[in-house]
């Protein structure tokens, strides 16, 4: 009938990735705000720090027919001594936090294990934080947690290491498992605009190396590396060129 109800689509497919596009930087900036500013009052107009002029933004982008469409989750990591990294401003749109229900892709796309139930969306970004760490030469992945998020943070290879208080709030400091966390082997590749040539090459070639080797949703061991175009931005932030 006319007037039957009807559910809302949301999205069931996901990237997880560095942020390299303006796009991509402008949603990223966009949600840190609505989080930590709007919604939580932690900070006032902005929650930028000298942190953010080292750190590698991640973000988690919807994807609708192929194509990444918002920017609904964030996180940021940086190495503040040789080989400790840290995990920062992770966050999750409001809308984005319930979801339950991921599309097969996702673990396929972004080369990493699937989460289902509540917190998908921010597990698969941890994943993601740590795991691009650990590529880049981590030994040592820490983070200080809201004290309300600090079980799951345990159930998913975390373990607490003491109390503080930060911004009026308590928190536990925690460190990652990175035994766990394998390096990231090719993190998913979503073009915002066109998909050239060169990069649907590539994607061809994973997916038959991918068959070759019989690769786990976590691709690549040990040695894996990062995406050579993640790496090249990684080393650009360092230098202070992007």
């Amino acid at each position: 009938m006319l007037f039957d109800s009807y559910h809302c689509f949301t999205p069931q497919d996901f990237v997880f990735k560095i942020a390299q596009t303006q796009l991509e930087l402008e949603g990223y900036w966009a949600l840190r705000r609505a989080i930590f500013c709007q919604e939580q009052g932690i900070f006032h107009e902005s929650d930028q720090d000298t942190v953010d002029e080292r750190a590698i933004p991640i973000v988690c982008a919807s994807l609708v027919a192929g194509m990444e469409d918002l920017v609904v989750g964030v996180v940021r990591i940086d190495e503040r001594e040789p080989g400790l990294w840290y995990g920062s401003r992770l966050g999750v749109a409001e809308e984005f936090r319930s979801i339950k229900k991921l599309s097969p892709g996702v673990a396929v796309r972004n080369h990493q294990p699937v989460y289902r139930g509540l917190g998908a969306l921010g597990a698969g970004l941890i994943y993601k934080a740590v795991s691009t760490a650990h590529a880049l030469g981590c030994r040592e992945f820490l983070a200080t947690v809201q004290h309300q998020n600090a079980r799951f943070f345990q159930r998913l290879h975390w373990e607490p290491m003491g109390e503080l208080e930060l911004f009026g709030l308590a928190h536990v400091k925690m460190r990652a498992d990175l035994n766990y966390y394998l390096p990231a082997a090719n993190p998913a590749i979503v073009s915002t605009s066109t998909r050239s040539r060169r990069q649907h090459s590539g994607r061809r070639r994973l997916r038959c190396d991918s068959r070759r080797r019989r690769l786990s949703p976590v691709c690549g061991g040990r040695n894996a590396r990062v995406f050579r175009g993640e790496r090249s931005m990684v080393r650009r932030l360092f230098r202070g060129d992007g």
